[in-house]
């Protein structure tokens, strides 16, 4: 499944967060999207924690190639997400479906 995976898309690509967590660390995975299916390349890890009901990652702009947009997806899913229809199909997506919050950084 998906715990709390963070799609994020900047101007360096499409990347996702915390595809795993090992104690203090969350990996961050290029992903390429091709036939309607995600793959997912390692690239590195970033720090995170979890308290209660929040998980925090710490997010160096280098290691997602954040230099001005930013666009963001969070997924929570018992099943596997492999492809963009699974937005639709399984678990709970922020926003739903093929949608994405969108942010400007300074």
């Amino acid at each position: 499944g998906a715990f709390l995976w963070v799609f994020c898309e900047t101007d360096g690509g499409m990347f996702l967060l915390n595809h795993t967590m090992d104690g203090g660390t969350a990996s961050v995975m290029r992903v390429t999207e091709e036939n309607e299916r995600y793959t997912f390349t390692p690239g590195g890890t970033i720090p995170c924690s979890v308290g209660g009901n929040t998980l925090t990652l710490t997010v160096p702009k280098a290691s997602i190639g954040l230099e001005k947009n930013l666009l963001l997806r969070v997924i929570d899913s018992r099943d596997p997400v492999e492809a963009p229809a699974d937005f639709y199909d399984h678990g709970d997506c922020l926003p739903l479906g093929r949608m994405w919050y969108g942010v400007t950084v300074k």
